[in-house]
């Protein structure tokens, strides 16, 4: 159920959000933006979409690419946490120097900046409110899960959720070394 789901979930984030913060603060990201992962993937580095998103952050293979990460049939950097990581911190960033509004970044995020920018386009706005109608109906649902994954993640205690911290590191993960590498 939704509880035990939670529980793993906020055990593997004792593992994986130092490795996070470490790339956000590189960047000056804010470090909130890491929530991501847990829609995107519920942290399994390993985790593949429908529509070929990959990983932690699920990069579609164009844009795993154009972030500099090799991904082809003998290596996929999108299963590897710390490049993938670095590769979503640089992109939230190019993404904000683009829409100078996190919440914007966030839309983009999941559907793409040029689904965003069409939006904007024609809302002739960039207010968050007036560009859903514009927006496919997955990423209008996309902020209140966002805010929902966020609340649930920092408030677990007072819904009688216990991590066990040390079950973080052994949580439905193959070892970080990237075998595919050569």
């Amino acid at each position: 159920g939704g509880r035990k789901e939670t529980k793993k979930l906020i055990e593997r984030s004792f593992y994986y959000f130092p490795l996070f913060d470490h790339y956000f603060e590189k960047y000056n990201v804010p470090k909130e933006l890491k929530y991501i992962t847990l829609l995107e993937s519920s942290l399994r580095p390993y985790r593949r979409s429908k529509v070929g998103a990959r990983g932690l952050w699920q990069f579609m293979p164009a844009t795993a690419r154009w972030m500099g990460m090799s991904v082809n049939e003998y290596s996929d950097e999108r299963t590897d946490p710390a490049i993938s990581t670095e590769a979503a911190v640089r992109y939230l960033a190019q993404l904000y120097t683009q829409f100078e509004d996190w919440n914007l970044v966030l839309l983009a995020y999941n559907s793409g900046p040029g689904s965003v920018n069409r939006a904007v386009r024609r809302a002739n706005s960039k207010k968050v409110k007036d560009l859903l109608p514009y927006l496919p109906k997955q990423t209008r649902k996309y902020l209140p899960f966002y805010t929902a994954t966020v609340y649930a993640v920092n408030y677990y205690m007072e819904y009688g959720i216990v991590p066990e911290p040390d079950k973080a590191s052994i949580l439905n993960h193959k070892s970080s070394r990237s075998a595919d590498r050569v």
